[in-house]
């Protein structure tokens, strides 16, 4: 396991991870941290709580317009359905592993 240090909304955070995944977990706390930055021009007045409780809502929903994307495409054969369910399978493990560290630094 590794730790990384990553800043979001002006606070340093050390966060876990598993080794060579470093690069990654600051990619991903730089994007984050842009989309609570313009999460913060549209909406000026929100405490940094109601902007990372609105973020997570916002991935959410793109999660499942995702999900529902993947359906259609096993529904319709668009796809080999074995191979969309292995990428279901590595997203929702990823997104479970993702909430799991952000649940962690805030408990």
């Amino acid at each position: 396991m590794s730790i990384v240090s990553v800043k979001i909304k002006g606070s340093n955070y050390n966060l876990s991870c598993g080794d060579g995944e470093e690069e990654q977990l600051l990619e991903l706390a730089k994007k984050f941290d842009s989309r609570l930055t313009e999460l913060s021009k549209a909406m000026p007045r929100a405490s940094d709580s109601m902007l990372f409780v609105m973020a997570g809502i916002l991935m959410e929903d793109k999660i499942r317009d995702l999900d529902n994307i993947l359906k259609d495409k096993v529904k319709f054969g668009d796809t080999d359905g074995d191979s969309l369910n292995k990428s279901a399978e590595i997203m929702a493990e990823y997104i479970e592993n993702l909430a799991e560290k952000l649940d962690k630094m805030y408990t």
